[in-house]
Parts: C-alpha cells; structure tokens; sequence
C-alpha cells in the first residue's frame, strides 16, 4: 500500500465528512494508511482526523463519528509509534468523544490516564470532564471536580509563587 500524505488524507476526510460519504471501513483504512505509512505521520495531524470524526454529524455513510474516533485512538494507542504518540490534545479529545457518548465516567477515566503519563494537567481536560457530567446530569459529580480543579490549581500556583521568591 503507498503512503497516504497528510495533507491530502486530512482534505479526503474532511471533505467526506461534510459530505456524510465517509464510512468507519474508509476512516480505518485512511487512518492505519497514516499510521503505518513510509514517512512519519506527525500527531497533530492524527489529532485532526480524530477531532473531525468526534464533531461530524451522524449521516448515513457513519452514524456514530465519537464511537468510530475512539476506535481509531485505541489503534494509535496499539501502534506505539514515537511520532505518532498520543498527546494532550489527543487525549482531550477521547475525553470528548466521551462525553459526546453519554459516557464521562470514561472520560474520568481518560482524564485519569492523562495524569499518569505525565503529560500534565491542563484546564481543558478538566473542563472536558466536568462538562460531560454536567450534561448527563451528574451536577454534583460535576461540581467535585470542579472543587478538585480549583485546589489544585491552588496548590500548583502556591508552589510557583513560592518557587519564584
């Protein structure tokens, strides 16, 4: 099979995204062209078809573009490609595609792994989480994480601050 370019993939799916002709069968087959073509495929451009498929409407070619886009990470996941690592930005994104599938209990526990692998906290993985929560419902889950955000936003300003002196 010949290397699938990024640029021109990304357009492709684009394209048949807005269309709603992209099926999970062409969005696995452009994916692992990504993946394991000759030349490296950077991250950023594996996080744009992941973010694409989270957001596209249900149509009849996919009716499920967050089910199909968390597939696809776990084939990244597999794949252990130092270029093709998932990142903040990736897990961000499987923290949506969580929320999108009535799941954020998941989400949680994405966000969980996202602690683990040192990538760091970050204010939109936090946000990601509690606003799927609050869709579902779970106003008071919500809120605890919120309140966890909010301490240790402090505790990690407080080191800073007395890093700084």
């Amino acid at each position: 099979m010949a290397s699938v370019r990024p640029p021109s993939c990304l357009r492709r799916v684009q394209e048949r995204l807005l269309s709603g002709t992209l099926g999970p069968d062409d969005a696995r087959h452009l994916f692992d062209g990504l993946l394991r073509g000759a030349d490296p495929v950077p991250t950023r451009a594996l996080n744009a078809l992941l973010s694409a498929l989270a957001r596209a409407p249900p149509s009849a070619a996919c009716r499920d573009g967050p089910s199909l886009a968390i597939e696809l990470f776990k084939r990244m996941d597999r794949c252990a490609s130092p270029q093709a690592a998932p990142n903040r930005y990736t897990y961000n994104i499987l923290i949506d595609c969580y929320g999108r599938a009535h799941r954020p209990d998941l989400g949680l526990a994405i966000f969980g792994r996202l602690l683990k692998t040192g990538l760091g906290q970050n204010v939109v993985a936090y946000n990601t989480v509690i606003d799927g929560f609050f869709k579902e419902g779970e106003v008071d889950k919500a809120y605890d994480i919120f309140r966890e955000m909010k301490n240790k936003a402090f505790h990690l300003m407080w080191s800073l601050i007395t890093q700084l002196r």
